[in-house]
């Protein structure tokens, strides 16, 4: 009985992250995203085996936001990486257009009209609906008026 080993697979190939502006990378966020400095930081600690409980601890952070960012970024083979996961991050919340109601117009001066008589924004849509069905440019989600 002759036995064979297969071949090792090679390893999937790595999403490229999408392309992202040097501007919007050094962009000061909310404190309530992890920095390059932190990622960089959590990089240099994981590397050397820290515990991700010693990690959030270090940076004042959840251990569910370390776990999270290091599954989240890591290559099989390659580990936690810093760089990528900031381009990934940065890409990620950029919005590809302002609101519907950021641009002045029917819309946004229906809205604010109701608004300024204290209706919710879920009676706003549902009647946004009912007094202009067939057009979808007057249409709007009650989470986008909040």
């Amino acid at each position: 009985m002759r036995t064979t080993f297969a071949e090792p697979s090679a390893p999937a190939p790595e999403q490229a992250p999408a392309p992202v502006a040097l501007e919007a990378l050094e962009q000061p966020i909310s404190a309530r995203y992890l920095p390059l400095q932190e990622r960089e930081r959590i990089a240099d600690l994981h590397s050397h085996g820290t515990p991700m409980q010693a990690i959030g601890r270090a940076l004042g952070r959840s251990v569910g936001t370390i776990s999270r960012e290091i599954k989240r970024n890591s290559h099989p083979m390659l580990g936690y990486r810093p760089y990528g996961a900031h381009r990934a991050a940065t890409a990620a919340r950029a919005r590809p257009k302002d609101s519907k109601l950021a641009e002045p117009g029917d819309l946004h001066d229906y809205v604010t009209d109701k608004l300024r008589i204290r209706w919710s924004p879920e009676q706003i849509s549902k009647l946004l609906i009912k007094e202009f069905p067939d057009d979808e440019q007057m249409r709007v989600s009650p989470e986008t008026i909040y």
